[in-house]
Order: C-alpha cells, then structure tokens, then sequence
C-alpha cells in the first residue's frame, strides 16, 4: 500500500489513514456493525467501536466549534453580518 501511495504522488497517505476515512463514512451512512467490519475489513466489534467512537467525536467538535461569520447583503444594498 505505501508503495502504491508513493507512486501516485500522495506521500501523505497510509493504510491506516484510508481505513480510518473508510470507517468515518461508514459511520456517517449509519452502516450496520456488519456493514462497516466488511467495508473497512475490521476484525472485531471493540474496532469498529474505536471507529464510531472517534467519528462522534469530531462530528461533535465540528458542531461545537465557531464558524466564521458571513457578511449578507439583502435586496436594498445593505450589508448584514
């Protein structure tokens, strides 16, 4: 796998990288336990936890955190943030 990610350019890529962003999306789709040990080619349930665990976490800390203000400007030209 590093070879391959070597040769296409993405030195920053790893399979432990690919399969943990296999197992955020599997969480987001709300895939079974069955589902997402096939998909990611985990072995036991105490994984795919780790997986879902970490998932709801920063889905949690994206909801969490503060976004940046957005200016709007309504029909009239005036300018809201």
């Amino acid at each position: 796998m590093r070879e391959w990610c070597d040769e296409a350019g993405l030195p920053q890529c790893a399979a432990h990288g690919l399969r943990k962003a296999i197992a955020r999306r599997t969480v987001a789709v709300e895939a079974t336990q069955q589902q997402m040990k096939a998909v990611g080619g985990c072995k036991g349930d105490a994984e795919v936890a780790t997986y879902v665990a970490d998932a709801a976490q920063n889905s949690l800390l994206k909801r969490l955190s503060p976004r940046p203000s957005a200016s709007f400007r309504t029909s009239a030209g005036r300018d809201f943030a």
